[in-house]
C-alpha cells in the first residue's frame, strides 16, 4: 500500500525480544539521564546527525556492561 500511494516514506516493522532477554527500558532511561548522554553531551561532544546513534548505542551498552548489546544481538 505504501509503494502504491507514492507518498516516499519508509516502512519500520518491528518484533519485541523475548521478555527475558530484554533490557529494562527504566535502566536505559536511567543510564541516559545518571550519564546527561540525551541534547547537550552531542553538543559538547560535537556529534551530529548519523552519528548519534551509533553513538548513543556504544556508550549505554558500555554504561550498561554489555546488556544492552545482548538484548540487541537477540
Amino acid at each position: 500500500a505504501n509503494m502504491k500511494l507514492k507518498l516516499g516514506t519508509g516502512i519500520l516493522i518491528a518484533v519485541p525480544i523475548p521478555k527475558e532477554h530484554s533490557a529494562s527500558g527504566s535502566f536505559v532511561e536511567s543510564i541516559c539521564i545518571n550519564d546527561n548522554l540525551c541534547g547537550i553531551f552531542f553538543r559538547e561532544q560535537n556529534i551530529k546527525g548519523s552519528a548519534e546513534t551509533p553513538f548513543l548505542l556504544s556508550r549505554v551498552n558500555h554504561l550498561a556492561g554489555g546488556a544492552s548489546l545482548a538484548s540487541s544481538i537477540l
